[in-house]
């Protein structure tokens, strides 16, 4: 079973109604059903992913050196891309667009989300990927024997977590696209260890 971290102004209507109902008798029920509702991944933090993603995608080990570790991980996301695409043909092997990949992304959020809440009417609509997302992923240096990681690799792995959390509900993770982005998190958890002084200055035997 998965859960969902309530959202700062939740966690502050219910301080506020709790106060409410200590100082005024005020009966809150009503209210705490309402802010009993699941809530999707936020769509900024959606579209990093995507960007972290495509970015990698289109770039290969070129950008990193980093790379999806399953050999269908990369089909499958480009699959996955081509479903939301007008035109299907226009994509060769070698490069997606963030915008159908975010297209993707959310949809399997928001199954994954049904499926868990049943009677939630949330808006099945996707809303355009914004274009003010973060960009994580780029080209690092590498000195000596590994690449100088940014701490904001470590909150992409985070986000991407959360994303596979929110998205383990029903048959979602069978799909293969899930099964990817699970791949990726674990190629990323794996070349921020790797890539960790400590790790790189350990003994190896």
């Amino acid at each position: 079973m998965s859960a969902f971290q309530m959202a700062p102004d939740q966690i502050a209507a219910i301080a506020d109604a709790i106060t409410k109902q200590v100082l005024y008798g005020i009966d809150i029920s009503e209210m705490f059903g309402q802010l009993n509702t699941p809530r999707q991944l936020a769509p900024d933090i959606v579209a990093t992913i995507t960007d972290a993603i495509t970015r990698q995608y289109n770039s290969g080990h070129n950008l990193t050196g980093m790379s999806f570790g399953e050999r269908g991980s990369a089909e499958a996301i480009l699959d996955a891309c081509k479903q939301h695409a007008e035109d299907p043909e226009q994509y060769g092997r070698d490069f997606i667009k963030e915008a159908h990949l975010y297209r993707a992304l959310w949809r399997m959020n928001r199954e994954a989300i049904q499926s868990r809440y049943p009677d939630d009417e949330s808006s099945d609509v996707i809303p355009d990927m914004p274009g003010n997302c973060e960009t994580i992923i780029r080209h690092l240096k590498y000195e000596d024997q590994h690449w100088i990681v940014p701490s904001e690799y470590h909150q992409l792995l985070k986000w991407i977590e959360c994303y596979l959390y929110q998205c383990a509900e029903g048959d979602v993770p069978t799909w293969p696209l899930y099964k990817a982005i699970q791949d990726y998190c674990d190629q990323l958890r794996m070349f921020i260890c790797h890539n960790n002084p400590a790790y790189v200055n350990a003994s190896w035997s």
